[in-house]
């Protein structure tokens, strides 16, 4: 069993809330969830709002989500789709 921080799951924090849907989910069907499913109001959020759940609990944003996930092993950081922009769901599943 290891304690080290990693990447689970695409997620988009609104208002303090957080939402997300295990893997293989994307942060669009995190947003179609949000809004078909649980009455949150559009439009999609984006920029800020879209990172990830991480194995602690917390939200990461995409650029800190990355270090993370570089950090646990989880991506190889010269195969990232777009690194200034930070983690992506495709580069993780």
């Amino acid at each position: 069993m290891t304690d080290r921080l990693t990447v689970v799951a695409a997620a988009i924090r609104l208002n303090d809330v957080v939402y997300s849907l295990p893997p293989p989910a994307r942060h669009h069907d995190v947003g179609i969830d949000m809004v078909l499913n649980r009455g949150v109001p559009a439009p999609y959020p984006s920029g800020d709002a879209q990172g990830f759940l991480l194995s602690d609990g917390r939200f990461a944003r995409r650029k800190a989500a990355m270090w993370v996930a570089i950090q646990a092993g989880q991506v190889d950081p010269d195969k990232l789709q777009t690194p200034a922009h930070g983690l992506f769901s495709e580069d993780l599943w």
